[in-house]
Formats: C-alpha cells, sequence, structure tokens
C-alpha cells in the first residue's frame, strides 16, 4: 500500500485554476469550493493552481485523481517504462 500527499481543495486558486467538462466539451472556472465539491465526475481538472508550492513528485488532487511532476515523468519516460497513461493536465506552482 503506497500514499501520496493531497492538496486539499481550499490551497487550490479557483480564479486562475481551469477545469474540464467532458460532456459539455467546455473549459471553465470554479467560483467556489462549494461548486467544486458538487462537480460531476464528468468534470476534470485541466490546469491547476495551488496556492503553496509542494515539492514532491506525486500528489494527489481531492477527488480528481493524482499528479506527477515532470521530473518523474520525463524519468518513467527515460526508463522505458509502459503502462501508465498520463493526461494533460498542468499544475503551476510558484516556488
Amino acid at each position: 500500500l503506497i500514499g501520496f500527499p493531497m492538496i486539499p481543495q481550499e490551497r487550490i486558486d479557483l480564479n486562475k485554476s481551469i477545469f474540464f467538462d467532458t460532456k459539455k466539451r467546455s473549459e471553465f472556472n470554479l467560483k467556489s469550493y462549494d461548486a467544486f465539491i458538487n462537480t460531476d465526475f464528468s468534470v476534470k481538472p485541466r490546469k491547476i493552481y495551488p496556492d503553496v508550492f509542494y515539492d514532491v513528485d506525486t500528489i494527489g488532487f481531492q477527488g480528481k485523481g493524482l499528479f506527477f511532476s515532470d521530473r518523474l515523468i520525463d524519468a518513467i519516460q527515460d526508463a522505458g517504462i509502459v503502462g501508465l497513461h498520463v493526461d494533460d493536465t498542468e499544475m503551476e506552482m510558484n516556488p
């Protein structure tokens, strides 16, 4: 069993973050954490902006999956490891 740190929803800057509705095929911003909590499973994060810097290679985003650092993705690809599907979601963090 392995665990990863989680970004609490309150640490996400919703004004900057972009979400994608796979049913409506459109991008949008969420205006409140209540709206985030009530999002459908068809809503996926497209670009996430935490308001603090997390210097980790794998981190979870509450209810929306795991994010992998570019350095980890590069290392996996350089090693020729297969079987990991990586979506095009981005996470922007300022140290």
